[in-house]
């Protein structure tokens, strides 16, 4: 890990959260989620082009937050942690929200790991706002944080957007089921019930009580059960709730199943480095929270063995010349959805849903990324190395959300009638338009 490289909340360079369990299981309320009429849309904006921030509004005040697909919690900085966690940046006041107490009636609270860093604190509810989106949310109001998110003053707190349990994934902890995830999301219209969950999917104990994320409260709001990430280069981008854009991308969506019933992973078929292609299957988390593509060792030195000058930092990460352009290979992730088994849903706006097999290319260009610090002309590359793990082989995040307009379908039927799988939730790509012109010319 290289925190100059990755945004600094993430301190494993990935977004999966460890979760220290030490009560029992509870259930969360039943939740009418029939589909409703609004839509919603929030900027995306570049902190020191290492991490992308959004707003969202509680009471009076506006907090900065990092939108994570990558985990399911929600958490900010609390005006009761120690004064040098608030200065420098907007902290949560708790006075406006309710304190969640568990099963047990004492007061909840929460622990959330890290590979290297924590967020602890109390839990409360509280009305917030996100993209013009109104809902009473479970709030972590985190009175002791690791170091280095401390020093990250832009930064109030985080939003995960991944599914109900996107953070569980430790032995000690429940496994997730196929009723346990989407199916408070996804009852087409029928009062169902979320197993498990827990602290926005993160604590399945009493303390506290199950809590819904924030696309689940918003679910009966929202148009579509849908987000849409669509972030630039230097540039705002967008996040957009409830619809489809047409006018962010080139050509029909392609639809890809999830495969994973915590996170926001699918499958790709193979990999291209320029013009040389090898097929290789690999599950790939899309994380909004992660700066960088995280890829084998093997494909990270293949990669910087084409590009001129390339240095390797440590075994992770390498730096490249900072006007490289051209000398840049595109990085190009193959995805080609699997035969359907069963009915398939495709959102309002994706213009056909194209069932092709897409090529998601990545520009080379958008592999340099910040000056090395050593005033030698060379960038950090926003390409880097990453072990595997059981959930994924290779994260792609930030440099390669650049290229694409990417759809987060909870709710649509993805063609899977077996239990392997989730039978619903699948993400949608398609190249942005400035992208595919300039590929194509």
């Amino acid at each position: 890990m290289v925190s100059s490289l990755i945004w600094p909340l993430l301190a494993s360079i990935v977004s999966a959260r460890v979760v220290d369990l030490t009560t029992k299981e509870s259930t969360s309320p039943s939740l009418d989620v029939r589909p409703g009429t609004v839509t919603g849309s929030a900027s995306a904006t570049w902190n020191q082009n290492i991490e992308l921030l959004t707003d969202i509004q509680i009471a009076d005040k506006t907090f900065k937050v990092v939108l994570d697909t990558g985990s399911a919690d929600m958490w900010l900085f609390c005006t009761s942690g120690s004064d040098s966690m608030e200065t420098g940046r907007d902290a949560y006041n708790p006075v406006t929200g309710t304190r969640v107490n568990g099963s047990d009636g004492k007061a909840a609270s929460f622990n959330i790991k890290y590979g290297k860093g924590f967020a602890e604190g109390s839990v409360y509810t509280d009305k917030v706002t996100l993209g013009g989106l109104t809902v009473d949310q479970a709030i972590g109001c985190a009175t002791s944080v690791s170091q280095d998110d401390i020093n990250d003053r832009n930064m109030d707190g985080l939003i995960g957007m991944a599914f109900n349990s996107g953070g569980e994934n430790l032995p000690t902890g429940l496994s997730q089921t196929s009723t346990a995830t989407k199916s408070a999301l996804n009852s087409d219209g029928d009062s169902v019930t979320t197993q498990g969950g827990g602290f926005l999917g993160l604590f399945k104990s009493d303390k506290p009580n199950a809590q819904n994320t924030f696309m689940e409260n918003a679910y009966s709001e929202l148009k579509a059960g849908l987000f849409t990430v669509d972030i630039r280069q230097k540039q705002d981008g967008a996040y957009n709730f409830g619809y489809v854009d047409s006018t962010r991308f080139s050509t029909p969506l392609t639809y890809m199943p999830v495969q994973n019933w915590h996170h926001w992973v699918v499958q790709s078929s193979g990999y291209s480095i320029g013009a040389t292609a090898t097929t290789q299957v690999n599950k790939v988390l899309i994380d909004t929270g992660t700066t960088n593509i995280m890829v084998t060792t093997d494909i990270a030195k293949k990669y910087f063995a084409m590009v001129p000058k390339a240095a390797a930092m440590d075994s992770s990460n390498w730096n490249v010349p900072c006007d490289a352009g051209t000398m840049m290979p595109d990085l190009t992730f193959t995805f080609t959805p699997p035969p359907a088994t069963g009915a398939t849903s495709f959102p309002e706006g994706s213009g056909g849903s194209s069932q092709m097999v897409y090529n998601a290319i990545v520009p080379g260009s958008l592999l340099i990324g910040n000056l090395s610090g050593k005033n030698d002309g060379m960038c950090q590359a926003t390409l880097s190395a990453s072990d595997k793990n059981d959930s994924w082989d290779l994260i792609l995040g930030d440099a390669f959300l650049k290229g694409q307009l990417v759809v987060f379908d909870m709710a649509g039927v993805n063609g899977y009638t077996g239990q392997e799988y989730p039978e619903r939730g699948q993400i949608g790509f398609s190249q942005k338009p400035e992208f595919a012109e300039e590929l194509t010319n």
